[in-house]
């Protein structure tokens, strides 16, 4: 009986070790896992709607504190109730601060009845592709990006923001 028990606590293991050995690695950076991506809609929706435009900004790191920075000005263009690149030096500077060489940002708002969190991701992704100054940041590699989008009314608003560089804490 005993010689059973510790058969089965070895294969226990090792089938933990196994699963937790083929797991392959987050491509979402330091901070996050693929879990948060799927859990946070804000995120996650304006991710995959930037990804199906073919922007290669998305391809770096999903970093928590690129998008804690993003976050925050989202909800300040939704309190103020428009898009701006208010704040924008405060943040590079702070990005700097982390380990990031250089930075872009990018912000939309779309407007209709009956948006939803994806459709508005949509619409602000197909306007940045269709712009070449956004375009141009979206096509880029950068190490490291937050893209959020938030419903606020029949109004979404979106943010891109990027930076490149090791920002590990």
């Amino acid at each position: 009986m005993l010689w059973t028990v510790k058969l089965f606590s070895a294969f226990l293991l090792l089938g933990l070790c196994l699963n937790a050995c083929s797991k392959s690695p987050s491509s979402t950076g330091p901070g996050f896992s693929n879990d948060f991506q799927k859990s946070d809609p804000q995120i996650s929706q304006m991710v995959e709607a930037v990804r199906q435009t073919g922007g290669k900004s998305s391809d770096g790191n999903l970093n928590s504190r690129v998008c804690s920075l993003a976050m925050g000005h989202l909800d300040d263009m939704v309190s103020e109730g428009e898009i701006s690149h208010n704040g924008f030096s405060e943040r590079s500077q702070k990005m700097s601060q982390w380990g990031g060489t250089g930075s872009g940002e990018i912000v939309a708002s779309n407007c209709s009845s009956g948006l939803s969190l994806s459709r508005g991701a949509t619409a602000c992704a197909k306007s940045w592709v269709s712009s070449p100054g956004h375009w141009s940041q979206m096509k880029k590699y950068w190490d490291n990006y937050c893209y959020a989008v938030k419903l606020a009314g029949n109004c979404a608003y979106c943010i891109g923001l990027f930076t490149n560089g090791d920002l590990s804490p």
